[in-house]
């Protein structure tokens, strides 16, 4: 029961009424699931106006923590492969442990 409400709890973080300014899409992979998204409205508006990186405080670092609170997921098992200020996507790897 626990694995399968890590798995409900780590795909649906992703769904876009969550985070609806990136149009994120969960992958399952064999050790866990790796989230992309190509466009994110608010990382636009921030490279258009010059802005700060809004990925860590406005999205990554929430998104982390409802993973490690409510999914059970150990914060060094996440791993933020890119973000849309620096590259094409908004890339991030969840490790699950069964």
């Amino acid at each position: 029961m626990y694995h399968w409400f890590k798995q409900t709890t780590c795909s649906g973080i992703y769904r876009s009424e969550i985070y609806g300014c990136a149009d994120w899409q969960a992958e399952k992979t064999e050790k866990g699931y790796v989230a992309t998204a190509l466009a994110c409205k608010l990382c636009a508006l921030s490279k258009k106006s010059g802005g700060a990186n809004p990925c860590n405080g406005w999205c990554l670092d929430p998104m982390i923590a409802m993973l490690c609170e409510a999914g059970g997921v150990k914060e060094t098992d996440i791993e933020i492969n890119s973000t849309l200020m620096d590259a094409d996507c908004c890339k991030i790897t969840v490790k699950l442990n069964e």
